[in-house]
């Protein structure tokens, strides 16, 4: 990549440049690649893995260049550090709850049930538990509930609610126990 005499600006100088200048910004993400893939190689369990990782690593990275603010004391490469590695962690820790879920739906036996058959039946079982959601649960406890099969993290749920996450935490306790005694 020809970087157009940038080897000699600091990131400082750099990121005054990066909105004028498109060379500028690439010579940000290759001084900062490393750093993606540093992280990517740390964190990774397989090839796959760590492509994922690389991807989301590169979008925080592009991220952390656009929003660097060099008022609140830390410098580039430490917020890009941050950034990156926030962004992998939490990207690691949604693919072990997917595959947690997974292995929940594979400890009730249903992938055995995954005939046509079983998947109406699941899918009428499934309609049954949403339709008594809907009459047991408050407002803010359907909320809570339909979000977190979405997938949604905690602080997701809490942020897209206006909540606390510890007041998600106690919603979506009060919907167990609500849903086992009536599902009894």
């Amino acid at each position: 990549m020809q970087s157009r005499g940038f080897t000699g600006l600091s990131d400082g100088e750099l990121l005054k440049l990066v909105f004028s200048d498109r060379l500028a910004y690439s010579e940000l993400v290759h001084r900062h690649m490393g750093t993606v893939l540093h992280l990517a190689r740390t964190l990774e369990g397989g090839a796959a893995e760590r492509d994922d990782l690389i991807s989301e690593g590169l979008l925080a990275l592009l991220q952390a260049i656009e929003s660097y603010d060099s008022t609140r004391g830390a410098s580039l490469g430490t917020y890009v550090y941050t950034c990156v590695s926030n962004r992998m962690l939490l990207l690691l820790k949604r693919s072990k709850r997917i595959k947690s879920r997974e292995q929940e739906i594979g400890d009730l036996g249903l992938e055995a049930s995954l005939t046509p058959e079983g998947i109406v039946l699941i899918r009428e079982e499934l309609g049954e538990v949403m339709s008594l959601a809907g009459k047991i649960l408050t407002d803010m406890e359907r909320a809570v509930f339909l979000e977190y099969l979405a997938g949604s993290s905690y602080r997701e749920i809490a942020c897209r609610l206006g909540i606390t996450e510890k007041a998600v935490g106690n919603a979506l306790s009060r919907v167990r126990t609500k849903l086992r005694v009536k599902l009894r």
